[in-house]
């Protein structure tokens, strides 16, 4: 699978001590993804070259490593911190991050494919760093394809399977290391190998980029808590074999086990994470939770709860039976754009839709296939438009599932919020805005009534952009040749480009 390497003296500038620290400060530190270009091609190059001792080849390839790595950090960064960055800029933050796991990967693997030879002995004080290392970068190739919701090629759950099981054939499992300089808490391949399966195994094509991210995280700070075992089942039990080339998964009661399988679960960890959840629900993400970054305690809990979800020992279900349907879906961008859509009865034209096909339908929402994803606004937590073919209003949906293959088509997963629509305005009741909104004319906020989500008889549930809600706060509400007095109940979602709000809709004379 790698290329082996025969000994002798190297020809390579990356072999000097000296000449490497010097090529590695040259590089640009203000431009991040070239930075990691850069590495990518020494990297490459440092596979090409033959002559390496062992142990040579793996000190090139970990200090290559570690010099990409706040680099890397700053591309993660660039490209979670924007949902509407250009796509040409995207298409270059991910090609450099990806780039820099995937040819990491091949070269750790490639240094154990060459300490597999029974003739080596140099080296071996390397190798479970090694195998650590090439674990963390696989799973890191496995993120940034989720990142943009795949495809995952079957080859890298083999070479997931390759580095473990060097590990196993050599007794390293378990050998403890320090991962990174100055990155606390030592590891191990085992460690490492069930960070990436706990996460795969959560559904991570459910998860926002900035969830998925965060939910990494999480799982790194709740990895203690896991179990691990070869030939017993655990609690929650998921399985990965060993000798396959496919995801790990719940492992069902009637499977066998089969000695090639890694058997793991969550263990303790959901106990563990509940501690964390009083302090969220109070606004405050507990310090002792080392998420790399600062991130919106709801965002943290958001994730928190779909990890709670995936780790308990009873899988989650579908609440609703789906059935096989073929039909045609307008779909519209947004809710600015369904917005301007439902007002104006077509001011969009069929520019401004996108033609999709739904494959099977339930009472919360639908799959549908996509013939051409559009990565710039097809993502997770997005707000649609959605009218079925042969009928007349329009409804609301949010992407809640989504995958794409290598012809770039997409499966995407939809929950229905309304089947029905209609426009409506908003303004304050009394006073005037407390915060900036873009308002029509008039000064009324353009808004959605969702007409058939009603809770309570009396309820009215609108969508509209982010920061209208407020519980101190009424509002009066314009729509369908009514005028209506609207008391704030609670608000129901909210994501970066929509809020969906409850109302108690009050007759004047309760006024």
């Amino acid at each position: 699978m790698f290329k082996w390497f025969k000994d002798r003296k190297p020809d390579h500038p990356l072999a000097d001590a000296a000449r490497a620290q010097e090529l590695l400060a040259a590089l640009p530190v203000a431009d991040a993804p070239r930075a990691l270009d850069e590495i990518v091609k020494w990297t490459g190059s440092v596979l090409r070259t033959e002559g390496f001792p062992l142990e040579k080849r793996i000190g090139v390839v970990k200090r290559l490593d570690e010099a990409g790595q706040p680099f890397h950090r700053k591309v993660l960064r660039d490209y979670l911190a924007a949902s509407r960055i250009q796509q040409s800029h995207e298409q270059r933050l991910w090609n450099a991050a990806f780039g820099f796991w995937k040819h990491l990967t091949a070269g750790y693997a490639a240094c154990l494919a060459e300490a597999g030879e029974a003739a080596r002995t140099d080296g071996r004080r390397m190798l479970p760093l090694a195998v650590c290392r090439g674990i963390r970068a696989a799973g890191q190739q496995l993120k940034w394809l989720q990142l943009r919701y795949g495809p995952i090629d079957d080859d890298l759950w083999t070479v997931l399977s390759a580095f473990y099981r060097f590990a196993l054939e050599r007794s390293l499992e378990r050998q403890a290391l320090d991962l990174y300089p100055n990155v606390p808490g030592a590891t191990d391949a085992q460690r490492e190998m069930v960070k990436v399966l706990m996460l795969w195994a959560t559904s991570p094509d459910t998860l926002s980029p900035l969830l998925l991210e965060i939910a990494e995280r999480l799982t790194v700070h709740f990895s203690p808590y896991f179990e691990v075992e070869r030939g017993r089942r655990v609690p929650g039990c998921y399985a990965f074999d060993l000798d396959g080339s496919r995801a790990p998964g719940r492992l069902m009661s009637s499977a066998t086990l089969k000695p090639s399988m890694m058997l793991f679960g969550a263990g303790t960890a959901p106990q563990e994470m509940e501690k964390a959840r009083p302090a969220l629900e109070q606004g405050t993400v507990p310090p002792e939770i080392g998420l790399g970054g600062i991130y919106p305690p709801e965002a943290v809990l958001a994730a928190m709860s779909h990890l709670s979800l995936h780790w308990a020992p009873i899988p989650p279900e579908r609440k609703h039976l789906r059935h096989r349907v073929h039909a045609r879906l307008a779909v519209v961008n947004g809710l600015d754009r369904l917005i301007d859509e439902v007002v104006s009865s077509g001011s969009l034209g069929l520019d401004g839709i996108e033609s999709w096909v739904i494959e099977d339908i339930s009472a919360s929402g639908f799959r549908a296939s996509i013939p051409e994803m559009k990565p710039d606004w097809i993502r997770v937590g997005a707000v649609i438009g959605i009218r079925p073919e042969g009928v007349e209003r329009w409804g609301l949906g949010i992407i809640r599932r989504l995958s794409r293959d290598r012809e770039n088509r997409g499966q995407v997963g939809v929950q229905t919020l309304a089947h029905e629509t209609a426009s409506a305005r908003l303004r304050p009741a009394s006073g005037s805005w407390r915060t900036a909104l873009r308002l029509d004319a008039e000064g009324y906020l353009p808004a959605l009534h969702l007409r058939e989500v009603t809770p309570d008889p009396g309820d009215v549930v609108v969508a509209t952009r982010p920061g209208l809600f407020s519980m101190e706060h009424n509002l009066e509400m314009l729509g369908e040749h009514r005028r209506r007095l609207l008391v704030p109940v609670t608000l129901m979602e909210r994501a970066e480009e929509f809020e969906i709000a409850r109302f108690r809709e009050i007759r004047r004379e309760e006024a």
